[in-house]
């Protein structure tokens, strides 16, 4: 099943018979839905429950609505009005499905006058066909929500964890609010990035995430680097949610490119992540993929899927089942809804040409070691020998000798992975 909204207001939804899609169903018709590039409806699923969530002009006063199906999306049951219990404005619905099929609504709700941004949270416990009184379970986070930027609500099993964007006096870090309880109390809340970006404009990007046992792997968009790059962070999740780390995927070829609205999902099996970049004035839709027990492999991984490699493809969305992915994407070329899928089959990513221009001298180090690579060196990241992370060093990839300083680690085995305009390299080391 794929949502597919049409600037003028038109929302349909097509689905998958072997080979082809349906003559898709009409949700809502000229005028009706709220569509842009950067948000429109949501879709979610569980077995044959198909549910998506809209919002529906005028945007003061518009409902948002839930359209339910039950037989995998052949024939739509009922659209339903969603009582959202705001005086003010309602928008930026986004939906979850819990493991019985009960959707979970979060948007955006604010006072008269478009005044005080906050997200709410709707749960059912019948299938959609009644909610619960909405919680405001963003009033514990200094400043506002950021106020043109989707959200999203991440489930797994009784952690529910909802991500967005927070505007703190313009510094527009994503946040995490926990609750470990299916969603009664939300008592846990935390940045994610610390990337510290200040814009005085809002960016109208979003953040997605998993849930993998009691890990939050989260991306979003940021351009606190001067450039918009796609941002992977880990927290944990048990009793609160802490922030672990966050760093970059692999970056555009070009420095001054950018890259934007990422999504992630996985199977039991593999993660995926898309989004799309540009090199010059084109935008291609790109993949990281890793096994679901090995999410740092994510990156090290970039896959082009964009079949026309002219005009933009863009706004890009992922589903992984098994180890097969599905894809689709906007392309701009040809005013069409692209679907993609392919099977996941992993190699070893690692570029590793010109193995012997790579040096770390001396080696073994006891402070400071100067590591020469192929080509100029971007980032090196660092790793126990066992393969957990510890820490990123950014350069300006403009030279490829950079140096480091290991006085504060301790004495063992440990690798980097050096990123430089030509790829990725491994190379391993002693410190005493």
């Amino acid at each position: 099943m794929v949502v597919f909204g049409k600037n003028n207001g038109e929302l349909f939804l097509p689905r998958l018979n072997g080979t082809q899609f349906s003559n898709p169903i009409q949700l809502a018709n000229s005028g009706v839905a709220y569509v842009t590039n950067w948000t429109s409806a949501d879709i979610g699923s569980k077995g044959d429950t198909i549910m998506v969530v809209f919002k529906s002009y005028p945007l003061e006063t518009g409902s948002m609505f839930l359209v339910r199906s039950f037989d995998g999306g052949a024939t739509v049951q009922d659209i339903l009005e969603i009582e959202h219990q705001q005086n003010g404005v309602a928008w930026l619905p986004s939906l979850e499905m819990d493991d019985l099929g009960n959707p979970h609504i979060i948007y955006m709700g604010h006072d008269q006058n478009w005044t005080n941004p906050h997200y709410y949270l709707l749960h059912s416990n019948d299938l959609g066909a009644l909610f619960s009184v909405a919680q405001n379970i963003t009033t514990s986070i200094p400043e506002e929500a950021c106020d043109c930027c989707p959200a999203e609500l991440v489930l797994s099993e009784n952690k529910q964890v909802l991500l967005y964007r927070n505007n703190n006096q313009n510094l527009r870090d994503i946040f995490g609010v926990y609750s470990n309880d299916n969603g009664q109390n939300f008592s846990s809340s935390t940045n994610l990035e610390s990337l510290d970006w200040l814009v005085m404009s809002c960016p109208s990007t979003a953040p997605d995430g998993i849930i993998i046992q009691d890990t939050l792997w989260s991306v979003s968009a940021s351009k606190a680097s001067g450039s918009y790059r796609i941002y992977l962070s880990k927290a944990s999740l048990n009793s609160q949610i802490v922030p672990l780390y966050t760093d970059t995927l692999l970056g555009p070829s070009q420095q001054s490119g950018n890259q934007n609205h990422p999504r992630i999902k996985a199977s039991s099996e593999y993660i995926a992540v898309t989004w799309h970049e540009n090199a010059g004035t084109n935008y291609d839709v790109f993949v990281a993929v890793a096994p679901s027990n090995q999410p740092l492999a994510l990156y090290d991984s970039k896959i082009n899927v964009s079949e026309n490699l002219s005009g933009n493809q863009i706004y890009s969305d992922v589903a992984v089942l098994g180890n097969k992915i599905h894809l689709v994407y906007q392309d701009n070329s040809t005013g069409s809804v692209i679907y993609r899928s392919g099977t996941i089959n992993l190699t070893n990513q690692l570029n590793n040409t010109n193995q012997s221009m790579l040096t770390l001298l001396p080696n073994p180090v006891s402070d400071i070691c100067n590591v020469s690579a192929s080509s100029p060196i971007k980032r090196i990241r660092l790793f126990d020998q066992s393969g957990k992370y510890l820490a990123t060093y950014h350069f300006n990839g403009k030279q490829a000798t950079e140096q480091l300083h290991l006085h504060l680690l301790q004495a063992g085995s440990y690798f980097i992975l050096i990123e430089t305009n030509s790829g990725q390299e491994k190379l391993s080391f002693m410190k005493i």
